[in-house]
């Protein structure tokens, strides 16, 4: 018989542990079985319920088919819905598919003793936000430096393409400017020079203002071409640059030898593209990177399960090479630095162009690349004329005529009689007032300091009171011979 039949027990209300049959291998036989555990087979279609992978591979007193489900584990990939193989007591849990939607809340609770933020801050939630892959299991969400990183790089890319219209439109500003300054010279230098010998000198100055403007206007199109043309050609297009700065926002000196990685993240991912690749932890082989772009021994290697220092040991095949240093864990990403990953963190190599020179195989006449040559050489040429006449307004505008000079008395500094050479490099104007002038009176004017003209000749008589104005070109040199009652001021 599989049992005793008695009346002769007491009753309970609680109990602790009940009688049943158990098989074990064909053979029946009675066994004690705790209560919740009793509990917890019943509704075994419902899913026994373990916090950790560990604690379900731990209790294997259950059946043959048998379900469970581990909602909290740390690795989001254990969690989800298993089922009992074997025997009571021995066999294994084997994962057969994701939590149900009605389980994610398990899978989001909050271990005993520790407390949650209902509103946690930008990177709380950006590593706590669950995200599904296609099969319905819960992933890891984006990290907040990914999502900076993002938005930096989307920032950038606007920033990038206005710069073009900008160029075109400043040197726009700068002609009209520069056009203004002409008409405000040329008016400036007549009006005072009118009746005067040195009139003539205005009409040159405006003249090569003109003249400048002319230029400029002509190259202004061809440099907005050039900041156009750094946005249209390909990302890691090097040409020759003979000058300090580089021609536009759209290109970066190499003479530096590494840039940043985050200012020009797209060349970074030029020269550094991101691979998908197989990791296993422990293990230094790297599997599915390819060698379509010549890898090679001694070339740095990144990558988040990738020690830092870590390079290519060897080349073993198509698909595989092996690194200096084992993985940390299993990945799928990484990157080559065929030039260098400059500070491993932050910066990146450029090619190594120093000492280098771009050569074309020998007899070989390609008339795309010769065109291309000549078409660098223009905007070389072009950029380089604007700087030049850009240098030449500058200078131009700086010796124009009441172009930051102020009227300053030197009265007592400008004896009668005496020889005053201009030694400011720009002209200048002279006043010189008599408030009583006598006959012979006059002020004179010499380039060289030996052979003077007479301009003016002040008004004869103690009642009269008289105004000579003049223009000084710079070395010239002026005179009066007034002797009493004047006063000398000069626009300097």
């Amino acid at each position: 018989p599989l049992g005793v039949k008695t009346d002769n027990l007491p009753s309970a209300s609680v109990v602790k542990e009940v009688v049943a049959h158990v098989e074990t291998a064909g053979v029946k036989s009675l066994a004690t079985i705790p209560v919740e555990k009793l509990v917890t087979q019943v509704g075994a279609s419902l899913g026994a319920d373990y916090s950790t992978l560990a604690e379900m591979q731990a209790d294997l007193d259950w059946n043959a088919g048998a379900l469970a489900k581990v909602w909290g584990d740390a690795v989001l990939a254990n969690r989800g819905v298993y089922q009992k193989s074997g025997d009571s007591g021995s066999g294994a849990w084997t994962r057969i598919g994701p939590l149900p939607e009605t389980d994610l809340s398990h899978s989001l609770r909050v271990p005993t003793g520790e407390s949650i933020n209902p509103f946690p801050d930008a990177a709380t939630r950006a590593n706590t936000v669950p995200i599904f892959d296609a099969a319905g299991q819960p992933i890891e969400g984006p990290t907040a430096a990914e999502i900076s990183a993002a938005e930096g790089h989307a920032t950038a890319a606007a920033a990038d393409r206005g710069l073009a219209q900008t160029a075109k439109t400043d040197a726009e500003q700068a002609k009209a400017d520069a056009e203004q300054a002409a008409i405000d010279a040329q008016n400036t230098v007549l009006g005072n020079a009118a009746g005067v010998p040195f009139a003539a000198a205005g009409t040159v100055v405006a003249d090569n203002v003109q003249d400048a403007i002319e230029e400029l206007d002509a190259d202004i199109q061809g440099k907005a071409d050039v900041s156009a043309l750094g946005a249209e050609l390909p990302i890691g297009s090097t040409m020759h640059w003979m000058s300090d700065a580089a021609p536009s926002a759209f290109w970066v000196k190499t003479t530096s030898q590494v840039f940043n990685r985050l200012t020009y993240h797209m060349l970074f991912d030029h020269y550094a593209p991101e691979r998908t690749v197989v990791i296993t932890s422990g293990s230094a082989v790297v599997t599915g990177i390819g060698s379509d772009q010549d890898l090679a021994a001694g070339m740095d290697v990144e990558g988040p399960q990738i020690p830092a220092g870590t390079t290519i040991l060897s080349v073993d095949g198509p698909l595989q090479v092996t690194l200096s240093a084992n993985a940390t864990a299993n990945g799928t990403t990484c990157r080559v630095f065929r030039y260098g990953n400059g500070d491993g963190s932050t910066t990146c190599n450029f090619p190594p162009f120093l000492d280098r020179a771009v050569k074309v195989a020998d007899g070989v006449d390609d008339p795309v690349l010769i065109a291309a040559a000549n078409v660098i050489q223009d905007l070389t040429d072009v950029v380089s004329k604007a700087d030049a006449n850009e240098t030449a307004i500058t200078t131009i505008n700086d010796k124009l005529l009441g172009e930051g000079q102020t009227y300053v008395d030197v009265t007592a500094s400008r004896p009668a009689n005496t020889p005053i050479q201009n030694t400011t490099g720009r002209p200048i104007v002279v006043l010189i007032r008599c408030d009583a002038g006598v006959a012979g009176l006059s002020v004179e004017v010499s380039d060289d300091g030996l052979s003077y003209v007479a301009v003016h000749n002040f008004l004869v008589g103690t009642a009269n009171r008289d105004l000579a104005t003049i223009i000084v070109p710079d070395q010239h040199y002026y005179r009066f011979s007034v002797s009493t009652f004047f006063y000398v001021h000069e626009l300097r």
